[in-house]
């Protein structure tokens, strides 16, 4: 019985880094390379659309008009419906929506749809800070929370890097790179539908005993979202 617990402990200690490497992803693909997009195809999409300044300033304070309404949200509903279902969902949704922007013909369309994205993509960030408060505890909590910035850290760097550089040329034009950007975002939906729902608690990383999922880490979590939208909106400001 004791091996058993054992085995089981251990499995669940190596599972939670595949679900860190998840969450880390999610923030890459999912909300930091879509958002950070944008900016570096406005040449691209203004040629296009005929946009001016103004309305490409326009467009781009939706993504941030989205976020402020659901930024929080996200931890509320992880709390009423589990993580891994409204990361499954939010996944989809920053998905679909992300793709719509590669559909806009016009001003109006383009501030619709990136509100939209902004709307549903937001609902990842505390999510996942709340994913890694259930399955980290102490220091390696704060590992956990770490790692995950740097992923969105690397997703806004990338995003901006590569979009115009490297993707627009290589699937011809700023429409398919938002669809794939989209259908990466997919891809992360149908991952996090094939992991394992969160534990009711989680153990140490030794394996001794149970430990349960403070208030504490949960207001951590809404903390560390918090401060991953304020990297977000720094970022945003010096492109």
């Amino acid at each position: 019985m004791g091996l058993s617990n054992v085995s089981r402990n251990n499995s669940r200690s190596n599972y939670r880094w595949y679900v860190l490497t998840l969450s880390t992803l999610t923030f890459t693909v999912v909300f930091g390379m879509p958002t950070t997009a944008m900016p570096v195809l406005f040449k691209e999409i203004s040629t296009e659309l005929d946009l001016s300044l103004v309305q490409l300033g326009m467009v781009w304070g939706m993504i941030q008009l989205g976020i402020m309404f659901t930024v929080l949200v996200g931890g509320l509903l992880s709390d009423r419906f589990g993580v891994k279902r409204v990361l499954i969902v939010a996944c989809f949704l920053a998905g679909a929506a992300g793709a719509l922007r590669g559909l806009s013909d016009s001003f109006v369309t383009l501030t619709l749809t990136m509100f939209l994205f902004g709307f549903v993509a937001a609902l990842t960030l505390a999510t996942v800070n709340k994913a890694c408060a259930v399955w980290f505890s102490g220091r390696y909590l704060k590992l956990a929370y770490g790692i995950i910035v740097i992923g969105m850290a690397l997703g806004f760097t990338g995003g901006a890097m590569i979009s115009a550089t490297i993707l627009s040329p290589l699937l011809g034009g700023w429409r398919n790179v938002m669809f794939f950007y989209g259908a990466t975002s997919i891809v992360m939906s149908i991952l996090w539908l094939l992991t394992r729902s969160e534990p009711a608690h989680i153990e140490s990383m030794a394996g001794s005993k149970p430990i349960t999922v403070s208030p504490g880490a949960i207001e951590g979590s809404s903390h560390q979202a918090g401060m991953a939208s304020r990297i977000y909106l720094a970022g945003s400001d010096r492109l």
